[in-house]
């Protein structure tokens, strides 16, 4: 069977409250199976697309067959235009008795009364008698409702106090899109505005400048200008289904989900109202996720037509480009390495040379070294002990600020009298100019 979500809690009830009467008779109880939970989209006269929280179930357990074998088959319910009669699911194909005009006589006791429900029973050679609640326990020993009965009796509203108010999910979600596309989200807890949730409740019950529910308003109250546009139902109706497919146990999203689904406007109708945020930060999760695929595929892709070369051994002249700066730390203190991708293919990894402390990713630079392959990867290697070093095509040389340096700046500085300060970094062009980068 397929019912509205909001009466999955009174289906419960009753299970447990029919499980409490099978032990006492000492027979097997029924048990509810939820077969699926879904929403339903229909459209109303009005054209408006709604959203209706669904869900199928079953009711499975053992016919109990008491005493002389009989069981329940169907139920009369009598009334003034007519009977209404419900076979019981394991006798619907084989009863073919016509009780649409039966009377409301009770076959077992004869007595004339005007009774509203006469129960049909069978005993274990097919015999059948039509009996009314009272005679009922002469034959099964109890007069409860069949099984299917109680699972079928239509729920009183009233008495579900979460379902007092009268909102339909389709046009609160939607006019939180609106509210949040025109004015901003504004969460329960904000200092500064009207929360969302209350700009759409506001809007739901309708304005008193023109007494018209459901935000389709127009006029100077603020409320008014809340209208949804195509794009906000659209959206609204991917955020409710979205929700209902989710299938988180614990947290935020499982509270979400239990309450759209037995729309429990009463009492979490902020919580409800955010479903736009909880949607939102998913689709934008997975739009990121996406991205992030599409850059690992790229570079999955760019390695996979990547030549590989073998690091060399021995003193080597490395040139290329520095791919990463970092931090390393040992026994022997703190220093700053970097890895520089030759441009011959392979990648070496070291410590920063003293000239080159400035240098950043993306810089061009090139120092000679010893290098030593890697042994779990052909194409990597280590350097150290840089000498030489060029940063995108100049040399650095520490100025040493004495009358032996040699840079260019000391030599002008001992000619005019002025030095430059300790350890000031200078570039000068490089004299192998032919050098590419």
């Amino acid at each position: 069977m397929i019912q509205p979500a909001y009466l999955l809690g009174a289906l419960f009830a009753k299970e447990k409250k029919l499980a409490k009467r099978c032990q006492k008779l000492g027979v097997e109880a029924p048990k509810v199976i939820i077969i699926r939970k879904f929403i339903q989209r229909s459209t109303n006269e009005l054209g408006v697309e709604n959203f209706d929280p669904m869900f199928e179930y079953e009711v499975v357990g053992v016919s109990p067959v008491l005493a002389g074998g009989w069981q329940i088959v169907a139920s009369v319910q009598h009334t003034d235009e007519g009977n209404i009669v419900k076979v019981a699911p394991k006798f619907q194909e084989t009863f073919t008795e016509n009780l649409f005009n039966a009377p409301d006589t009770c076959e077992h006791c004869n007595k004339n009364r005007n009774r509203k429900l006469t129960i049909v029973v069978q005993d274990a050679k097919g015999k059948m008698f039509r009996v009314g609640t009272d005679c009922l326990k002469d034959f099964t020993g109890h007069n409860l409702p069949a099984v299917w009965e109680t699972f079928e009796d239509d729920v009183d509203l009233t008495k579900l106090t979460h379902y007092t108010e009268s909102y339909h999910l389709g046009q609160v979600i939607w006019l939180a899109y609106a509210a949040q596309r025109l004015r901003g989200w504004k969460g329960a807890q904000t200092e500064f505005g009207t929360p969302t949730y209350e700009v759409v409740k506001s809007a739901l019950k309708g304005c008193s400048c023109v007494r018209e529910p459901y935000g389709l308003l127009s006029g100077d109250c603020p409320f008014c200008v809340i209208v949804p546009n195509a794009l906000d139902i659209e959206k609204a109706g991917k955020a409710i289904e979205w929700i209902a497919q989710t299938t988180e146990e614990t947290g935020y999203i499982a509270n979400l989900r239990v309450a759209v689904m037995a729309l429990a406007f009463k009492k979490n109708f902020p919580l409800i109202v955010s479903l736009i945020r909880g949607y939102d930060n998913f689709v934008d999760g997975e739009a990121q996720k996406k991205i992030w695929e599409a850059e690992k595929k790229l570079r999955d892709e760019a390695k996979a037509l990547e030549v590989k070369v073998p690091c060399p051994e021995g003193k080597e002249t490395i040139v290329g480009e520095i791919v990463k700066l970092n931090v390393s730390e040992n026994a022997y203190g703190v220093r700053q390495v970097m890895t520089v991708k030759d441009a011959r293919g392979f990648k070496v990894w070291g410590t920063v040379p003293t000239a080159l402390a400035d240098a950043q990713v993306g810089d061009k630079v090139q120092f000679n070294a010893e290098v030593t392959r890697s042994d779990k990867d052909e194409c990597f290697g280590f350097f150290k002990r840089p000498t030489k070093p060029l940063l995108n095509g100049k040399k650095v040389v520490v100025c040493n600020n004495n009358y032996i340096c040699p840079c260019l700046a000391c030599v002008a500085g001992r000619a005019t009298g002025l030095l430059l300060p300790i350890d000031e970094e200078v570039l000068v062009d490089a004299t192998d100019s032919d050098v590419d980068f």
